[in-house]
C-alpha cells in the first residue's frame, strides 16, 4: 500500500504480517504457540521519500510493504541462455538427460549464487553415456585434442624436445599406429619395429624417447578405440536406471 500525507500527525496503517514455515529453522518459538516452533514471522518496512508536488512543497511519501520478492520456477530448457542474480536447481530424477545439469548450473554468475537440491551422484552422470550422441561428443572432442596437440609439437611451442626429426619420427609413430590400429601404450615394441624399418640410421632408444613423449600428450588418442561401451558397462548403466524413479511429463515413474 502507498499512502501521502502533509506530516508524521497521521502516519498510513500498518498492513498485518506474514507468517512463514521454514524448515531449517532452529531459532526460538518466535510466534510463542505451539505447534508454531519452525514458523518466523516477516514484518512490513516503510521505504521513506521526498516528493517535489505541484505548490513545490515537498510532500513526504511512505510506502509499507512486506520485504517479499517473488520467485519465477522454469525449466532447464526453458531457462537456456538466461541469467538470473540467484537461482535454486531442483533436477532430482533429471540427470539421466545428457546436457541438462550444466545447463541448469550456468545461469548465475557466480557458484554463491546458486543452490543445488539434489547433486548428482556418479553414475547419474554416467548413464549419459547410454546416449549414442554422448559418445559421439567424446569421440569429436579426443580428435580434436589430437590435432591440437600435433599442431602444438610442430609449431615448437616452447618445447625444444621437438626437433625436425623427431616430429618425423613422431609422425610415423602416429601415422603406423592410426593405419595398423596399434595402440601406442600397449604395442611400443611393434610399433618401434616398424618405425626403425624406416628410420634405419636412428638408434632404437632415440624411437623409445619419442614414442614415451607422445604418450604424455593427447596424441596417443590417435589409435585407442572410439569412445565405447563394454557390454558389462552397458548391462550394469541399464539396470541402474531402470532402478531409479525418474520424472516424465511432470509425473513419477519407474521404469
Amino acid at each position: 500500500m502507498t499512502c501521502k500525507f502533509q506530516g508524521p500527525s497521521n502516519p498510513p496503517e500498518m498492513p498485518d504480517f506474514m507468517v512463514i514455515q521454514a524448515s531449517n529453522y532452529s531459532g526460538p518459538n518466535i510466534l510463542r504457540l505451539p505447534g508454531c516452533e519452525n514458523y518466523v514471522p516477516i514484518p512490513p518496512v516503510e521505504s521513506y521519500k521526498q516528493k517535489a508536488g505541484k505548490t513545490k512543497s515537498n510532500i513526504p511519501m511512505i510506502r509499507i510493504a512486506l520485504p517479499l520478492e517473488g520467485g519465477d520456477a522454469a525449466t532447464s530448457f526453458k531457462g537456456q541462455g538466461a541469467n538470473f542474480p540467484l537461482a535454486e536447481v531442483d533436477l532430482d530424477g533429471w540427470f539421466h538427460v545428457p546436457g541438462i545439469f550444466l545447463v541448469a548450473i550456468s545461469r548465475v554468475r557466480s557458484p554463491a549464487h546458486l543452490h543445488i537440491r539434489t547433486f548428482p551422484n556418479y553414475m547419474d552422470l554416467k548413464v549419459q553415456r547410454l546416449k549414442e550422441n554422448v559418445l559421439d561428443a567424446q569421440a569429436f572432442e579426443e580428435a580434436v585434442k589430437v590435432k591440437s596437440e600435433r599442431m602444438y609439437r610442430h609449431k615448437n611451442c616452447g618445447d625444444l624436445f621437438w626437433t625436425t626429426h623427431y616430429n618425423d619420427l613422431a609422425d610415423s609413430i602416429i601415422d603406423k599406429a592410426f593405419a595398423k590400429r596399434l595402440s601406442i601404450k600397449k604395442d611400443k615394441e611393434e610399433l618401434i619395429r616398424i618405425v626403425q624399418l624406416m628410420f634405419i640410421d636412428t638408434d632404437t632408444n632415440v624411437i623409445m624417447r619419442v614414442l614415451e613423449k607422445l604418450i604424455e600428450t593427447q596424441e596417443y588418442l590417435v589409435a585407442e578405440a572410439a569412445p565405447h561401451i563394454s557390454q558389462e558397462d552397458y548391462e550394469t548403466l541399464t539396470n541402474y536406471q531402470k532402478n531409479k524413479s525418474v520424472k516424465t511429463k511432470g509425473f513419477k515413474k519407474t521404469i
